[in-house]
């Protein structure tokens, strides 16, 4: 390779191991605001299921719990989650978010993979 081709690869090279590090941080930082966002939904949603049991554990029949056995209770949160309107906005939005977080963490690993994949290149020129 001439000299040139040599010192522009070399350059290129440590441009992108000032860059990477930095590039790095944000996607971390972008990583932590999913989630943060997903235990904020998640928090919702526990505070949606805790109202609706409350109801549930109140139902009185002859005077007795009408949901006696937590089958009961569970199917009758089912049902009354199934048409809640701000429940299932809420699972679907944290459905997003998850898939946003995975999509978030796998551009942050292959970043890192290049870095060091960078920094080996170097260290095999000798630059580090």
């Amino acid at each position: 390779m001439s000299g040139a081709s040599e010192t522009f690869l070399t350059e290129s090279l440590e441009k992108e191991l000032v860059k990477l590090p930095e590039q790095i941080a944000d996607m971390q930082y972008a990583i932590l605001n999913i989630q943060q966002d997903i235990e904020a939904v998640e928090d919702e949603i526990r505070m949606i299921k805790e109202a609706a049991l409350e109801k549930i554990l109140s139902e009185k029949e002859s005077g007795k719990p009408k949901y006696s056995n937590e089958e009961q209770r569970k199917l009758a949160l089912a049902r009354m989650l199934t048409p809640d309107e701000l429940y299932n906005n809420c699972m679907d939005k944290l459905r997003s978010l998850k898939t946003s977080l995975r999509g978030a963490e796998i551009k942050e690993e292959k970043t890192r993979n290049l870095f060091r994949a960078y920094q080996a290149i170097a260290m095999l020129r000798g630059k580090l």
